[in-house]
């Protein structure tokens, strides 16, 4: 026996769950990221101020809050984390829309994607 256990990886079942929430995180925190960073290019470009340093840090803050927040929800019951595809990883249960999923994953994708979606189309609309 190699002392791999096949279905849950060199790692075990709570590395996957720790990796699932680093993806679910910094997936989320990218998006916002680029929604803060057309925001200001906008600020500086369209209209000639410049975001002050506390601005940013605060803006900052609210945005490592969101995407921890929805990191770290499926732990406490809001969604749940699963084996994806072949059972490699876990991700969140898109396969399983129940009520408490379905809730999870439409409040992620507005906050985490459509938001900074719509704000990077319009920051970058106005600068071209």
């Amino acid at each position: 026996s190699s002392g791999i256990n096949a279905e849950y990886g060199v790692w075990g079942e709570s590395m996957r769950f720790i990796e699932a929430i680093w993806v679910t995180t910094f997936g989320l925190f990218s998006m916002m990221i680029l929604g803060l960073i057309s925001f200001e290019q906008y600020s500086r470009f369209v209209r000639q101020q410049q975001l002050k340093t506390h601005q940013v840090a605060v803006l900052l803050s609210g945005i490592y809050f969101l995407a921890f927040f929805f990191g770290i929800s499926p732990l406490v019951g809001w969604c749940e984390y699963g084996p994806e595809g072949y059972g490699v990883s876990n991700s969140l249960m898109w396969h399983n829309l129940n009520d408490n999923n379905a809730s999870y994953i439409i409040c992620a994708m507005i906050i985490g994607y459509f938001f900074p979606l719509v704000i990077i189309m319009f920051c970058y609309r106005a600068i071209y």
